[in-house]
């Protein structure tokens, strides 16, 4: 599984979701959706699903934050098809500092 990394602004968080599985084990999930900068300046989206216990950790986050999420990609096969799994590894807060543009130097 490799991780990859993302700046960008939360635009949606979707509702919880929750249930028990056939074995019985509880589960949760909540999908949030990223507007990440693109190479042409434009912005395209980002759906990333929040499993389990990472569902917690998401409460302190709301639309319009700038995050910096590790995520990781994997397909599987159900019925003959395929699909894309995007699951939130880690968020974190962008420090403003950091996003500061730098100040010009004086001459």
């Amino acid at each position: 599984m490799a991780l990859n990394r993302v700046k960008g602004i939360i635009s949606h968080m979707g509702e919880i979701q929750q249930g028990t599985s056939q074995n019985g084990y509880d589960w949760a999930r909540q999908i949030i959706v990223l507007d990440v900068a693109s190479f042409n300046g434009t912005f395209s989206k980002i759906a990333l699903t929040v499993q389990n216990q990472r569902v917690d950790d998401l409460q302190n986050y709301q639309i319009g934050d700038r995050v910096e999420v590790g995520y990781s990609v994997t397909a599987r096969e159900w019925d003959g098809k395929w699909f894309n799994n995007v699951d939130l590894i880690s968020i974190n807060f962008l420090d403003e500092v950091a996003q500061a543009a730098p100040a010009p130097i004086a001459q």
